[in-house]
């Protein structure tokens, strides 16, 4: 498979996930949230400081998400226009991509520790279960920066170029 071939096919899992990621960001943390608040009534009222805080907190822990998969675009990109993916810049890209994910998860974990000791977050399972999957991510662009890092240095040994 060529590198136009496979730069479509990665530009459309990208957007797919860009989908799931903005549907998830618009339509389940509202739902979910409402769930909430809607059962801590109290006289009547909705807790909005609850609603507010959790969807806020929930939607900038989804920024760097973002900025992740515009990264991953622009990967794609430089991909598709180099014959290699052994290059330094994208080692660089992979190892920064691991680093933001890494302190976005657990930022995203934390506050969902916090959620659930002031007993607002009914979804911390599957709030844990999605953070140990990110952890995974996280450790696989690890790998792939280190991958591409020793591929460099292999190709620069077979090149003559020490």
């Amino acid at each position: 498979m060529n590198n136009a071939k496979l730069s479509i096919l990665l530009k459309l899992s990208i957007i797919l996930i860009g989908v799931c990621g903005l549907s998830i960001c618009v339509l389940w943390y509202p739902y979910s949230i409402s769930l909430t608040s809607v059962g801590s009534i109290i006289h009547g009222t909705v807790n909005t400081t609850m609603f507010w805080c959790q969807l806020s907190f929930y939607w900038v822990t989804s920024i760097p998400c973002f900025y992740i998969l515009a990264k991953c675009w622009k990967i794609v990109n430089k991909f598709r226009t180099q014959d290699t993916i052994f290059e330094i810049i994208f080692s660089n890209d992979f190892m920064k991509i691991s680093k933001i994910l890494l302190i976005d998860n657990g930022l995203f974990f934390i506050g969902n520790i916090v959620f659930v000791c002031l007993g607002w977050n009914v979804f911390a399972i599957l709030y844990l279960m999605l953070s140990v999957i990110c952890i995974a991510i996280c450790v696989a662009m690890y790998f792939l920066a280190k991958i591409i890092n020793d591929g460099i240095k292999y190709k620069e040994e077979s090149d003559g170029t020490i």
